[in-house]
């Protein structure tokens, strides 16, 4: 297996940008435009959606996702007898942990409906920018997504091949026969 070059400059890129855009709202640059899309917001917010938008905040909290991941992962360990599908839960709460909690702690910045003067502004307390909500809904449903590869995979035979290594063991891809590899043939990709 040959593994391609990828270069980081996209990634670096994307990092600088975020660091820009927090040290230019920290800097109360985008303050009048952050306040009047929060009136705006608030003022276009139908009652019958609101039921819709609590769901969507609920589904993005991290305690929500760290269970469900979790609880599926065990289901896994159980049924394969290894640790291996702990190991993404595992690794994806300690990082997230580390990488957004001191970002949180350092910008000080307080939910948009915090009950004292001016929580648009960074630095008078509170533990919301950046969204929680976007962190854990980018790592944790990509690690329901790992989690949830052995199904996948045992439900469509051609979309891995059957050399290729699963991220969870060996056995996690399904069972062989779906995956090929006791001498059936394969179906022909669709064009």
């Amino acid at each position: 297996m040959t593994l391609s070059r990828r270069s980081w400059w996209p990634d670096l890129l994307l990092a600088a940008a975020v660091a820009v855009i927090t040290w230019v709202v920290a800097a109360g640059a985008l303050l009048g435009l952050d306040r009047a899309v929060g009136r705006w917001a608030d003022s276009h917010r139908p009652p019958a959606l609101e039921l819709a938008a609590l769901a969507g905040n609920y589904l993005g909290q991290g305690g929500v996702l760290t269970i469900l991941c979790a609880a599926l992962a065990l289901v896994l360990a159980w049924r394969r007898h290894t640790v291996r599908p702990l190991l993404p839960v595992a690794t994806a709460f300690v990082l997230t942990v580390v990488a957004l909690q001191p970002f949180k702690t350092l910008t000080d910045r307080p939910a948009p409906h915090a009950t004292f003067a001016h929580p648009e502004r960074f630095g008078v307390g509170g533990v919301s920018y950046p969204s929680g909500h976007l962190v854990n809904a980018l790592v944790w449903y990509g690690v329901l997504a790992l989690l949830l590869a052995p199904w996948r995979a045992a439900a469509r035979p051609a979309a891995r091949p059957a050399d290729a290594p699963h991220p969870l063991g060996p056995d996690a891809a399904g069972p062989p026969a779906a995956q090929g590899r006791l001498g059936q043939s394969r179906p022909a990709p669709l064009r």
